[in-house]
């Protein structure tokens, strides 16, 4: 983990996303290392304006053919040391993003959830509420990392499009914050979150969360590799897809990732290699969907990320044909 990490690394059950079955369970988890806390490599001032003045996509025609109409938005975010600005950085983009999504899809059915990457930390027990699922890796979040609710009514663990001050929010949730202990695993999270990895987290926890009838949008932001997450990048992309019968144009998988060794680097980069850590097997895991998307979690402004994503996922819009039961 880049930069110390502080709280208590609690053991938990891995997943095996192997070939002969990509959602056995599975047990084992390496154990992490802490180091020295970097300097941020930049603030949160200067930004750009989101999206430009009107918007960076054109509005779409009314009469326009769209088959989709539901869209589950999953964030995974790294809660270690290092991640203050990229949390600053993702809460500010939201509010141009989710205008550039209505303005070019109308008005579609969004759930959105946070995930932090490790499972119960110091935070989690500083805040004990009761409920089994707080601190769970992979349960989508509620309150901020000081335990203070975040404003999502009744018992579920994600927005809806009705959310009050939706913005707001989710700039709540999305800091997830700092104290996150050295167990990180961004893609078990992912896969235990929409119910393609063995639990009952989507029966339960994030009941409701994970639709038949719904595009999945995933965004991973990390400034380090995952390392501790069993399987590799195929068998993670096979565990995703198989919660939407394998139609790789139902999910997008967007990542925010360290791209020090990258030539020149991802849009947005390269990142210094003492702020961030390279991340080959991320990238590789966001590079093999056919809507996979690359940026750099050092980038000081994400907006032009997901001003680029919102066309991704008006082509998957376009094309979905929600699953048959």
């Amino acid at each position: 983990m880049l930069g110390l990490a502080l709280g208590c690394a609690a053991e938990a059950p891995g997943i095996d996303v192997s070939d002969e079955n990509a959602a056995a369970a599975g047990a084992g988890v390496a154990a992490g290392s802490t180091s020295a806390p970097r300097a941020a490599p930049h603030t949160s001032e200067g930004l750009t304006p989101l999206f430009g003045v009107e918007g960076a996509l054109p509005e779409k025609e009314p009469d326009e053919p769209q088959r989709c109409r539901k869209v589950d938005f999953l964030y995974v975010v790294d809660n270690s040391a290092s991640m203050v600005d990229e949390q600053e950085n993702l809460a500010r983009s939201f509010v141009g993003f989710s205008h550039v999504l209505t303005q070019t899809l109308g008005d579609i059915d969004r759930q959105i959830m946070v995930v932090d990457t490790d499972d119960t930390n110091f935070t989690d027990i500083g805040s004990e509420t009761g409920n089994l699922c707080d601190g769970r890796l992979g349960a989508g979040t509620r309150t901020s990392w000081q335990g203070q609710s975040c404003g999502i009514p009744g018992v579920q663990r994600f927005m809806q499009s009705d959310q009050t001050d939706l913005e707001d929010t989710f700039s709540c949730l999305a800091k997830v914050g700092t104290l996150g202990n050295v167990d990180e695993r961004p893609i078990e999270a992912l896969l235990r979150a929409t119910g393609a990895a063995p639990g009952d987290l989507d029966e339960e926890c994030n009941a409701g969360f994970s639709r038949d009838d719904a595009i999945l949008v995933v965004t991973i932001i990390t400034d380090e590799e995952d390392e501790r997450s069993d399987g590799d990048p195929e068998s993670w992309k096979r565990a995703l897809l198989a919660t939407k019968r394998g139609n790789e144009r139902a999910v997008v998988v967007l990542g925010l990732l360290g791209d020090a060794e990258v030539p020149g680097g991802l849009p947005g980069g390269p990142c210094d290699p003492l702020y961030a850590t390279d991340s080959p097997r991320l990238r590789h895991f966001v590079e093999g969907f056919e809507l996979g998307s690359l940026g750099s979690v050092c980038a000081d402004d994400y907006s032009e990320f997901f001003a680029q994503a919102v066309s991704t996922i008006d082509t998957a819009c376009a094309e979905f044909e929600p699953m048959l039961h």
